[in-house]
């Protein structure tokens, strides 16, 4: 695989997480929208429970199916409770092209930070640049990470941004706080160690496989704290393998 091909494809794969999410609605507590725009909405956490599982689902539309995520009980000496794994043979999709927070959505006062497939679409991180990422899925799949749904407006706004008619974005929601927003954070272990090379000068394309694992804090209402506790969880409690 040549960097010119990187991300093409990632788009329509993330699709797929979302649609297999959005079948399962009921059995996840999370609550599908479709906006008079088109715009697909899958709420994981503001107006809904969300949970355990849901938040398993948003993770994979976050690093577009192209990793294992599943709950693990970790080291207990570490932390007694649940912890999130994650493996990949697809770390510069899953997690630089997909997974990283790259996107600071913002729109008036509504702000949210963006990850997923759909920043290939977007194309303006050096990141993207830098590896000639690019996709021709025709849709955009992503998350934000905030406290409310987003409007039309917001939808446009990003729709323009990505270049794509607005019933082709499908964006998955949760806040921090919720359940499901704790955990596709904390399943960001491999993304962060990969992040921090990157900036490190390391040529990621050197790494074929990764495997990581974080502990899942306890949610707080509290925004602030609720991002503390899940990025304290990976720098201090996770624990990341790379070939």
């Amino acid at each position: 695989m040549t960097l010119a091909k990187l991300g093409d494809g990632l788009n329509q794969r993330a699709l797929h997480c979302f649609v297999a999410a959005e079948q399962q609605a009921d059995e996840l507590r999370v609550v599908s929208h479709q906006l008079s725009c088109g715009a697909h909405l899958l709420d994981f956490g503001v107006e809904t429970a969300g949970g355990l599982r849901a938040g398993l689902h948003m993770a994979a539309i976050c690093m577009a199916g192209r990793a294992q995520i599943e709950l693990t009980s970790g080291d207990r000496q570490v932390w007694p409770g649940a912890w999130v794994q994650v493996a990949t043979d697809h770390p510069l999709d899953a997690c630089m092209l997909a997974q990283y927070a790259g996107w600071p959505v913002k729109h008036d006062k509504f702000f949210a930070m963006g990850s997923g497939a759909m920043r290939v679409c977007r194309g303006r991180e050096d990141l993207l640049t830098e590896l000639e990422a690019q996709d021709h899925s025709g849709c955009a799949v992503g998350t934000l990470e905030c406290d409310a749904l987003p409007s039309e407006s917001v939808i446009e706004m990003m729709a323009g941004e990505c270049n794509l008619p607005m019933n082709q974005m499908y964006i998955a929601v949760a806040p921090t706080r919720s359940t499901a927003g704790c955990v596709q954070v904390v399943a960001r272990s491999v993304e962060t160690c990969l992040h921090k090379l990157h900036e490190l000068g390391f040529d990621l394309g050197q790494v074929l496989s990764a495997q990581g694992v974080a502990p899942i804090p306890p949610t707080t209402p509290d925004f602030a704290l609720g991002i503390g506790r899940t990025n304290d969880a990976i720098l201090y409690g996770g624990a990341v393998s790379l070939w």
